[in-house]
């Protein structure tokens, strides 16, 4: 009954969409390639096709305006939209005529502003040249002394601006959408051309697809907050929005968010806020692990940021497979704005503003972001929906996050922010003893606290300082309760406390167009109170640790990018690490090189050595002896290290659709692995920091695959992200034997799309989005079960010597999303309808042996369709 309701709520909308279709002739589909020429040409050619006349007044349309258009197949309406802005021309049919009519004064707008700085030294650009695209008439603006830049009254919807400036490359910002209900604040970097002006024109070299760190020249993407919000199934999650990406595998396991980057463990990860390393930033979160159900950190406090997947430049350390390099943005420092969404998952609310001080023209004001969000999961229970699990109690989260940006005059920029999040969730269960019940419990507990601080501050012309001080402390509670000869205890429990402490600062520095360096430390002490307890089913301890104390850990790093020309551009660098504990410490070069050798089409190389710091609870593992003596044999383990090698080809088939391909190859040595040869343990598959051997560095691996990417950049009104990738994962242990890692699932597709509608009058302006996600892939790993042995044991018995090497069956998942967006004057609804498994597919993720039916069976599933409506209004 509810999946009927749903989709006939789908359905509603489909046909709402349909009711306000465009008529016969504006529908019709068009072929131009027009370069460079008069409005009134366009036209013409326009009633050739399509065998129809336009009607306007000269006085509202300037026809000898010059334009380009290269469309195939795409209705008129689109076509026209394109030719002139929407918001201030309509275009009705009667007939065999099509009025392009200028619009009334009910049309909405709202400001696009901002401030465009150079991207290698910080400092404003005053002059800088700064216009809507496509806007009848121009609409722009020249930057003042700060690089700041104004344009108001420019229609809602979809924008795209382009910003210039001389001996410098111009930058596109295409298909930014833009709302009644929030001003549009962007902030702008311009990259120096290398090219003198005299010998060459330069042409826009945007690419969409590059990051924003510009040290990153392969295996690297920035994602815009939009997408967070765009991509079906993600819920404004930036976390399930990367395992899109080429090369990234999301946990098969639909209740967390997991990120398997080429075949490694998701604990490999490493993530940053504001260029600081956090802790782990999601809830229901277990020690040592970097994923969860739902990131803390979500689209209404974020601006772009990068994610990288490999060969990374040599800033980052302490990282084996990928980066989550996030910022936060700043709040609207001339204007309040408020955001609040109610919906299935909890209720969301932001806040921000200016914090003015004494006039001053030269000083921008300070501005202020709150954002905190309160989630349960009941109304998903409520719908029938088994979330929690059979006699589950409901799990629950909230967090706050938020940012105080503090321009100066002389001193430079000083921002304050932080995050803070608590989840848990409880498993109460029933166990049956004597013919007596006993109700026990199975509960994890997640808290994550972060204060930071930021300042940049420019030190000369071409320099820039950029300092930060950053304090964390995340503590995780799990207990497990039992029953022994009709008594309950505690068959384990784990309580770890972990406080962070770091320090940075880097200085950049642009010798010319052509050399840019970055240069900088991080000092982090790491403090910690580790408590665990394990006990037999006789009630006597199995294990019992118990440590606290503090290490630290140092990082330095110098990163160097030469542009020989705008088409070749090579980067270089050490980063260093080394821990207290045993001295343990490792130099890392890494380089990188892009050549565009034709204007479209471009080649990449990276190479890269990391390595990792373990889990502290691995470090302080206790192991008693023969001798009934506690020791400490991991305290001395040396770092897990990698190489990574990556080549790409990039082709831009056209101005908004791109082809990307990378092969890569990680060669993985020094990976702890049990110090029993008859052990087939290695770091490489560890999920979480819950294990209790003894370990040496002696292990290796290997991860390779191809991986490509078919991207159509939101436009016309659609966009698409084809994503395909080929791999292996293996690991070896002190036999020197070769097995599959758990993350080993040998390929994955994916396929995200969506298409947006333009409804409503001009007065209240509406867009239909329809999205949705494809994924297939290979299926979970499992250790294969001998079942003749388990059936004479009465018990689960593996084959040995086998570690993952039986496959489940492949995983499958479709996400739908559907949201239709109202724009008033000075205020913007929204409502969105998320589902995440559309079909209802059971995925099996293990399996047990059955001592009731003497057979294997499936024990696990993911198999809820999972719909999340919710309700946004903004300001």
């Amino acid at each position: 009954m509810q999946r009927k309701l749903l989709v006939a709520a789908m359905l509603l909308q489909v046909f709402y969409c349909f009711c306000q279709a465009p008529g016969k002739r504006l529908s019709a589909p068009v072929d131009l390639n027009i370069k460079d020429k008069a409005l009134s040409f366009v036209l013409e050619e326009l009633e050739l096709q399509c065998g129809l006349t336009f009607t306007y007044s000269n006085d509202d349309v300037n026809v000898d305006r010059r334009v380009s258009v290269d469309v195939t197949r795409q209705p008129l309406n689109i076509v026209l939209a394109r030719l002139f802005n929407t918001g201030q021309f309509t275009f009705r049919e009667k007939g065999k005529k099509i009025f392009i009519l200028k619009t009334a004064t009910t049309a909405l707008f709202q400001t696009i502003r901002g401030e465009v700085r150079e991207a290698e030294t910080n400092l404003p650009i005053p002059g800088a040249n700064v216009i809507v695209l496509n806007s009848e008439p121009m609409l722009g603006a020249s930057t003042d002394q700060l690089g700041r830049f104004r344009i108001e009254k420019v229609p809602i919807g979809r924008q795209s601006i382009k910003v210039t400036f001389t001996g410098f490359l111009p930058k596109n910002l295409s298909t930014l959408e833009l709302n009644t209900g929030k001003e549009l604040v962007l902030d702008i970097r311009l990259e120096e051309s290398v090219t003198e002006l005299q010998s060459v024109i330069v042409t826009d070299r945007f690419d969409k697809s590059r990051p924003l760190n510009e040290m990153a020249l392969i295996s690297a993407k920035s994602f815009s907050v939009e997408e967070t919000s765009r991509y079906a199934g993600s819920f404004n999650d930036p976390a399930r929005m990367a395992t899109s990406y080429a090369g990234v595998v999301g946990s098969q396991d639909d209740t967390e968010n997991g990120i398997i980057v080429r075949g490694n463990s998701p604990r490999g990860l490493l993530w940053r806020l504001e260029g600081m390393e956090i802790p782990n930033p999601n809830h229901f979160a277990s020690d040592g692990s970097s994923s969860g159900a739902i990131s803390m950190l979500n689209s209404n406090v974020m601006t772009n940021s990068d994610f990288l997947t490999g060969a990374f430049p040599a800033e980052y350390g302490n990282a084996f497979s990928g980066v989550f390099d996030m910022k936060l943005r700043n709040g609207n420092n001339e204007k309040r704005e408020y955001a609040i969404q109610a919906g299935l998952l909890g209720l969301d609310a932001s806040f921000e503003g200016p914090i003015r001080r004494k006039s001053d023209q030269n000083v921008a004001n300070a501005s202020y972001l709150i954002n905190y969000r309160y989630s349960t999961i009941s109304m998903l229970e409520s719908l029938g929906l088994n979330i929690a699990g059979d006699g589950g109690q409901v799990p629950a989260f909230q967090d706050l996050a938020f940012k105080f940006n503090v321009p100066t005059a002389r001193a430079g920029t000083f921002s304050i922010y932080g995050l803070g999040g608590f989840s848990d969730s409880s498993d109460d269960y029933s166990v049956e003893e004597a013919g007596e019940v006993f109700d026990l419990e199975d509960r994890e507990e997640y808290k994550l606290g972060l204060l930071g601080a930021n300042h940049i501050i420019n030190v000369s012309s071409s320099s820039f300082l950029e300092s930060g001080l950053s304090y964390a402390r995340y503590d995780y509670d799990y207990i497990f309760e039992n029953v022994f000869e009709g008594v309950p205890f505690v068959e384990d429990t784990e309580s770890y406390q972990n406080e962070n402490l770091r320090l940075s600062s880097v200085l950049n520095t642009k010798f010319s167009a052509q050399h840019t360096t970055k240069l900088g430390f991080i000092y982090t002490l790491n403090a910690f109170d580790l408590n665990s307890r394990g006990f037999f089913d006789d009630s006597q301890p199995s294990y019992v640790s118990d440590e606290s104390g503090s290490f630290s850990m140092y990082q330095a790093f110098v990163s160097h990018k030469y542009k020989l020309t705008n088409e070749l551009v090579f980067t270089g660098g050490l980063h260093y690490i080394r821990l207290d504990l045993a001295g343990q410490d490792n130099l890392e070069p890494r380089f990188g090189l892009k050549w565009q050798f034709k204007p479209r089409q471009s080649l990449s190389f990276g190479f890269g050595m990391h390595s990792r710091k373990e889990e502290t609870s691995l470090y302080f593992t206790e192991i008693l002896s023969d001798q009934n003596t506690t020791q400490l044999p991991n305290k001395n383990l040396g770092l897990a290290k990698a190489k990574h090698f990556v080549i790409g080809y990039s082709n831009k088939l056209g101005a908004d659709l791109n082809l990307q391909i990378e092969a890569y190859y990680q060669d993985l040595y020094d990976i702890p692995v049990s110090a029993d040869a008859e052990s087939d343990y290695s770091s490489l598959n560890q999920q979480d920091a819950f294990q209790r051997l003894n370990l040496v560095n002696e292990g290796t691996g290997k991860n390779y695959g191809v991986e490509l990417t078919l991207e159509k950049y939101l436009s016309r009104g659609y966009f698409f992200l084809l994503t395909g990738t080929l791999y292996e994962s293996r690991y070896t242990t002190l036999t020197g034997l070769e097995y599959n890692t758990r993350y080993n699932g040998k390929y994955n597709v994916n396929f995200v799309g969506g298409k947006e509608f333009k409804l409503g009058s001009l007065s209240r302006q509406k867009t239909l989005n329809i999205g949705f996600e494809s994924v297939f892939g290979g299926g979970t790993r499992v250790r294969e079960i001998d079942l003749q042995a388990s059936i004479d044991e009465g018990t689960t018995v593996f084959r040995n010597n086998t570690p993952f090497a039986r496959q489940l069956k492949d995983y499958a998942r479709i996400d739908f999303q559907v949201s239709i967006k109202t724009n008033k004057k000075g205020i913007t609804h929204e409502w969105k309808l998320d589902i995440q498994n559309l079909t209802g597919r059971r995925n099996v993720i293990s399996e047990r042996f059955s001592t009731v039916t003497n057979q294997i069976v499936q024990s696990g599933f993911t198999g809820e369709m999972i719909p999340v409506l919710s309700y946004k209004i903004t300001f």
